[in-house]
């Protein structure tokens, strides 16, 4: 491919003026005049000089008289908007809303005509017609090669804001919206040979995938050959200095004889769709699989076999010559579904095809729709008499998808109930005698419904050399169809039948849609060559027409309506006049102007779009302002000293403002600088607000102006934004019925509903710079008064009536900053875009924020009562509640201060009232009031008085609160007992608080007892009142779980003490850990996970908060034993640590699943068994043919220490097989070792408690550790038989401990029967001077034998000292 040389950067102007507008105006209808009066057809046209350059002198068309009806021009020899030379005379205009207009040499108005410029727009586009309803302008952007008569060439819209348009030797892609044509074109030379006599190629420009990089594909029309260039920027650039081909090449596939290519569609990521001449359809990917420039296509088969359409019109297509069809139009639409989209195929004969493709090139076909029957049936029922006969010749030309409103897109398909709505474009009759008519089609499965029929007026043709084409821009009120020389605008009425609006047009006339036509000049070479829709003008209806021999026109719907309106703001139409006697008057007449423009587009054009009827609004509210800021004006001019005159602070901005709008010079500020801006720049009524805002900020630095001075222009500044902004607000609820706003969607002139501003521009109420203005002007206005009314003690007298001022203005102006908030807000939320509506939520977070702090600063104005009543407004119950307990707290405190009995009793009548109105409160907003204020009020150092205070005005809803959350059961508990007298309620508020929220030890045990207290406080309570007092199982289950707590932490408590005595001597709480982790933490040392928990747990337990059971389970298994014989020998857990676990397992085994039961036990038996070297340990010597003896090392070990303490404290049963008291399916019971492989180490076991990979692995990790250690013993030191071993020799000191036992007890009864029977005094001279129980002469003393001194025997509490005498416990 080579590179052109490019094209000249100018554009020359081709029209360079035109005709003026006669300035007077036309007779106004009376009031009295008939409404039944259907409004007669509109007519203009555009000149000749559209496209060349104008003469200088005013000519008539064909030298006629021209003839003005209705403000528009009619030409001789036009019927319908076209020109029939030697045709009868024109028929009389029809009684309806349309008119036609004519490219024609030039505009004829009424009187004397100028030669002047026409006017061209900030775009550099040049206005070629414009009236209330549309405008067309001729863009500057278009190469002036194009603009060559005679040349051939096709146009296209793609990228973007990019152009493509193909001749038969180059391609040429341009920014089309630029304003002029000095931008940079690209020119590429076609790749193929394209003959004179052959169709011109087609092509189409493509977005790269996620780049910026802009791809040209082209496509032979004669030869199907398809080149791909990935990047123009890249090709244009290599193309210099490369001979190479830079494109992807491929094709379309063979064509059949005669066969041409007859149009290309986008099909978005799913490629093109291709239409040959003969109705072939197929499929064009420009990548393959892998993202890779490849050339793929596949044709679109139908291959349906059964029938099951619309009246049994499904065929199968596959038979003979089924290929060709006469295809008129191929349209594609997205899919729900992920990468798919949607082919519709029309035909001639009214028969609807649709298949289904995805990205890859697959393709399905659906089925096949024929609604020709439906349609002729229809156009028969239509009793217009052009139409009649001609239903018989039915072409279906072409059709546009209507988008339906709905929240999701809807996949239309035959044979299903989803639907799919589109317009048709029919021609009724044969070519040289047809009328033309749209006809909306909506289809439901295989039903068809025509709930509309409209007839295009315009006496247009369908020549052979090109078929029309239809068009139907967003927002889709109108229709656009072009023809080869003249395009048509239809409005579409799109009004519900049953609606009050058209019941009331019913009763006099039906409303006749809008309909217009514009004509290209005959004689020369022009005529249109493509169109398309404008997506990215939202603002309006808008397509582009490509015009061989002109270049591109845009036309708009609707714009021409703001135009207008702009014009009557700004004074620049003639109509409004620039030098008014008086301000009020002019006001009034603007005013009046938009008003009367407003219900001119209402009425006359029902269908414009929401956006541009808000545009319309925001002008007029803008003068509805304008006249109460005069009125303003005039008041603060009257209260300056006129001996001696004060510019005021409008005048001074205005002087400012008009200097920035109007690039003069510095004007000075007077009353001729405010007329000024109010005739000139109300548009930017906008910047005069923030000028004022921007004024106070300098003010505060100005030393030159007094204390007085400054804060009279602070009011006044107040006043401007209250007064402006006021009026707006008010103008849009009172007006928004007028404009079409529903309103029950409207609430202090802002939207309700987000959605309700997807079509609208940005709020000129709202901007970013409005909001900034409306929060720093509430902020410095109450800012100026505190600090000059403070720095100013002597002028306090003359400076009051302005703080009060200020201070009753600022409520006002806040209210119109929530307004502005939520405006914005809204707007920011319907945006599109994702970044936009993140900003509309961050935003909602800052509104909240400063709409607290804003209310709340309002008390240090003495507008408490304001700030309370916004915050009922906005329903801002935090900031309501703070308010109101600050006011209550703040005048308990000034009553108890002040010693004046006249204002005691003022206050006293305040907190009365105060008092009054919270209990309003509770009764209007219910919970949303209770809950921020109760919340509020526990929270300060003054719960105390709260809660009796709520307890004595307001009981019923403080009891409401304090039951509403568990959270609050710890005040709810003491409501109950003082108050309500409901202990059961308290023990189970209670009951909630020490098992779910307690974090601290000791807190909890004395919750949990408080709570069993209760629950014994409440049985009696019953009893006492004669009902059934008897434990429900409700309170049975919680006492039960009461204890099983309390055991847990009795535990807790014992391993504390346990640690206690080691850390009580460090210096601080990071020391207690380190040498608790020293002392009991060295065996883990290697096993770096488990040794992090038992850090973990021992930094908890040292904090005294609480430990679950599987958490205290953990630290007593994973902690070293240690043992002591000091003073705290009586703390020391003395080896029990997995005694307890057992125990604290046994609490909760009712109370957990049996599996996660029995992976605990196991748990705890595995790390009892591995905690000591079974390697190391060595059994007794042998006794004859008995046993072998257990030696003292095995008894050392934490097995046999742990199965002695759980046999002897009745833990475990004597036999292994049972457990008294305990559920066959929740007993804890003994295991070998054998049987606690395997514990602890998959995923299924701890994952209740470790969710995330991260932190459970590490733990297997080491619990796998555990289970090779334990296995090794098992197999290689045959621990399951030490461990039998063991269980023996724990039964046999249990046994002889028993006998010891019950031997002293025997011999103490003796003893006791000896001591009643002898002389006391006989004995006390036998036994004096001998030690019995240690003391010398101490009778009763009695020798125990079998134990060894020392020795304990805790559970009969008996202690043998080193004399071997029985100390009783």
């Amino acid at each position: 491919m080579s590179k052109s040389p490019d094209v000249e950067p100018g554009t020359e102007r081709s029209l360079r003026s035109g005709p003026a507008r006669n300035p007077r105006r036309r007779q106004r209808q009376i009031d009295t005049e008939s409404p039944k009066t259907a409004p007669r057809r509109k007519r203009s046209k555009i000149s000749e000089s559209t496209f060349v350059p104008p003469r200088h002198d005013a000519e008539t068309v064909d030298g006629a008289e021209e003839e003005q009806v209705n403000g528009s021009v009619e030409v001789p020899h036009l019927m319908n908007g076209d020109a029939h030379p030697g045709s009868a005379p024109r028929r009389k205009a029809r009684a309806r809303k349309e008119s036609v207009t004519t490219m024609d040499m030039s505009i004829p108005l009424r009187g004397r005509r100028n030669s002047v410029k026409r006017a061209t727009r900030g775009d550099g586009a040049t206005v070629l017609a414009q009236n209330a309803r549309y405008s067309v302008k001729l863009l500057p952007s278009t190469p002036k090669d194009l603009r060559k008569e005679g040349l051939e060439w096709r146009g296209s819209l793609g990228a973007g804001h990019h152009a493509l348009a193909i001749t038969r030797q180059r391609a040429y892609v341009w920014d089309y919206t630029a304003h002029s044509a000095a931008g940079t074109v690209r020119l590429f030379d076609v790749p193929f040979l394209v003959k004179p006599t052959e169709v011109l190629p087609f092509g189409a420009l493509v977005t790269t995938g996620t780049t910026a990089d802009i791809g040209l594909v082209l496509i032979s029309a004669t030869t199907g050959k398809v080149v791909f260039y990935e990047s123009i920027e890249r090709a244009a650039s290599l193309g210099l200095f490369q001979e190479r081909s830079l494109g992807i090449e491929g094709s379309i596939g063979s064509l059949f004889s005669g066969e041409v290519v007859a149009d290309i569609v986008s099909a978005h990521h799913a490629g093109f769709v291709v239409t040959l001449s003969s109705g072939r359809i197929a499929q064009l990917t420009l990548r393959d699989a892998q993202g890779k420039p490849r050339i793929l296509s596949e044709f679109l088969r139908a291959n349906e076999q059964v029938s099951t359409g619309l009246f049994g019109s499904i065929k199968g297509l596959l038979g003979a010559g089924s290929w060709k069809r006469d295809v008129s139009a191929v349209h594609t639409r997205q899919l729900g579904a992920r990468g798919q989209m949607q082919v519709i195929s029309l035909t001639e004969k009214a028969e609807l095809q649709i298949w289904h493709l995805d990205w890859s090139g697959q393709s399905i076909f659906k089925g096949t729709l024929d609604f020709r029957e439906v349609i002729a049936q229809e156009l028969q029922k239509n009793d217009a008499p052009e139409l009649r006969g001609k239903h018989e010749h039915l072409t279906t030309l072409d059709f546009a998808i209507r988008e339906r409103k709905s929240s999701s897109l809807e996949v239309a398909t035959v044979g299903t109930d989803l639907s799919l709505d589109i317009l048709l474009l029919i021609r009724a009759g044969r070519p040289d005698d047809c009328e033309h008519v749209m006809a909306n089609l909506v289809i439901e499965g295989t039903d068809v419904a025509v709930p509309q029929l409209l007839k295009l007026h315009g006496n247009h043709r369908s020549l052979a050399s090109s078929r029309p084409r239809l068009l139907l821009p967003k927002p889709s009120h109108t229709a656009l169809v072009t023809f080869e020389n003249a395009f048509a605008l239809k409005e579409l009425d799109e009004s519900d039948a049953n609606s009050p609006e058209a019941q009331l047009h019913a009763s006099y006339i039906q409303p006749v849609t809008f309909e217009d036509s514009v004509h290209l000049k005959k004689g020369r070479s022009l005529k249109f060559v493509g169109a398309y829709e404008e997506d990215e003008r939202s603002s309006a209806e808008s397509a582009v027409i490509f015009v061989e021999g002109a270049g591109m026109v845009r036309v708009t719907v609707e714009e021409a309506a703001l135009d207008i309106s702009s014009q009557i703001l700004r004074s620049t139409s003639p109509f409004i006049s620039t030098e008014p006697a008086s301000m009020a008057a002019h006001l009034a007449n603007k005013a009046q102007a938009l008003r009367a423009l407003l219900n001119h587009v209402r009425q006359s054009y029902p269908a414009i779009s929401n956006g541009t009827m808000w545009q319309l609004l925001w002008d007029a509210e803008k003068v509805a302002a304008a006249q109460q800021l005069w009125k303003m004006f005039q008041e603060h001019v009257a209260a300056c000293d006129q001996n001696k005159r004060i510019a005021t602070l409008l005048s001074d901005i205005c002087a400012i403002a008009n200097q920035s709008l109007s690039g003069g010079a510095e004007e000075r500020a007077s009353d001729d600088a405010v007329r000024s801006f109010f005739i000139h720049h109300l548009d930017r009524l906008d910047r005069l607000l923030t000028l004022a805002e921007m004024f106070l900020r300098d003010l505060r630095s100005d030393v030159d102006k007094s204390s007085q001075t400054k804060l009279r222009l602070v009011s006044e500044a107040d006043d401007l934004w209250n007064t402006a902004l006021e009026s707006v607000f008010e103008f849009r609820n009172e007006n928004a019925a007028a404009c079409g706003i529903l309103p029950d969607t409207i609430e202090d002139g802002i939207l309700t509903n987000p959605a309700e501003y997807i079509d609208l521009p940005e709020p000129w109420t709202s901007t970013t710079s409005m909001l900034k203005a409306v929060v720093r002007m509430a902020d410095q206005s109450r800012d100026f008064a505190r600090e000059v009314f403070e720095d100013s003690a002597k002028e306090a007298d003359a400076l009051q009536p302005f703080v009060q001022h200020i201070g009753a203005a600022n409520p006002v102006l806040l209210l119109s900053m929530c307004r502005i908030y939520q405006e914005r807000i809204k707007w920011l939320a319907s945006r599109p875009s994702e970044r936009d509506r993140e900003l509309s939520e961050t935003l909602q977070e800052h509104f909240d924020k400063s709409r607290h702090n804003q209310f709340r600063e309002l008390a240090g104005l003495a507008q408490s009562e304001a700030g309370m009543q916004l915050a009922e407004r906005y329903k801002d119950m935090r900031t309501l509640t703070e308010m109101v307990i600050a006011e209550m707290q703040f005048s308990v405190e000034t009553f108890r201060e002040t010693s004046d009995p006249h204002a005691k009793a003022t206050i006293a009548k305040y907190l009365e009232r105060m008092t009054a109105k919270i209990s309003a409160y509770f009764d209007r907003f219910g919970d949303d009031f209770a809950t921020p204020y109760f919340d509020t009020g526990f929270s300060g150092s003054q719960a105390g008085l709260m809660l009796a205070n709520a307890q004595e005005n307001w009981e019923p809803a403080l009891n409401k609160y304090l039951r509403g959350d568990p959270s609050r059961a710890k005040l709810c508990w003491i409501n109950d007992v003082l108050m309500q007298r409901d202990f059961a309620h308290a023990s189970e508020s209670l009951d909630v608080v020490g098992k779910e929220q307690e974090t601290f030890v000791f807190a909890k045990k004395a919750e949990l007892s408080l709570a069993r207290l209760s629950l014994l406080a409440a049985q009696e309570d019953r009893e006492a009142k004669g009902e059934p007092h008897e434990t429900t199982a409700r309170e049975a289950q919680q006492d039960h779980t009461a204890q099983s707590e309390l055991a847990i932490l009795d535990i807790q408590d014992q391993l504390y003490a346990h640690l206690l005595p080691e850390i009580q001597a460090c210096i601080d709480r990071q020391a207690e850990l380190e040498i608790a982790m020293q002392k009991f933490g060295f065996k883990n040392q290697d096993l770096h996970a488990l040794r992090q928990l038992l850090e973990n747990y021992l930094d908890r337990i040292l904090d005294r908060t609480v430990l679950s059971a599987d958490e205290l389970i953990d630290a007593l298994t994973l902690l070293d034993n240690y043992f002591t014989d000091d003073e705290f020998e009586d703390h020391n857990l003395q080896g029990s640590e997995f005694f307890l676990a057992l125990k604290a397992l046994r609490a909760i085994a009712p109370y957990i699943p049996q599996g996660r039961l029995e992976m605990l036990l196991q748990l705890i038996w595995k790390r009892c068994y591995v905690y000591d070297n079974w390697f190391e340990i060595h059994a007794g010597e042998k006794a004859g043919d008995a046993e072998r003896e257990v030696s003292d090392e095995v008894r050392d070990t934490a097995a046999w220490r742990t199965i002695y303490f759980a046999r002897d404290q009745g833990l475990l049963a004597p036999d292994d097989d049972t457990e008294q008291q305990q559920p066959q399916s929740h007993r804890v019971r003994f295991l070998l070792p054998s049987e606690c492989l395997g514990a602890g180490c998959s995923a299924e076991d701890l994952a209740y408690r470790w969710s995330s990979a991260d932190l459970l692995d590490p733990i297997l990790k080491d619990n796998k550790i555990h289970d090779e250690q334990l296995l090794s013993y098992v197999e290689d030191r045959r621990l399951d038989e030490w461990v039998r071993m063991c269980v023996g020799d724990v039964k046999k000191q249990l046994d002889g401990k028993a006998e010891r036992v019950a031997a002293g007890l025997e011999r103490e009864r003796a003893f006791e029967e000896v001591a009643r029977r002898e002389d006391v005094v006989g004995l006390e001279g036998k036994g004096a001077g001998k030690k019995v129980n240690g003391v010398v002469g101490g009778g009763g003393g009695l020798k125990v034998a079998g134990y060894e001194p020392d020795e304990v025997d805790a559970e009969h509490g008996l202690v043998v000292d080193g004399d071997g005498d029985v100390d009783m416990e």
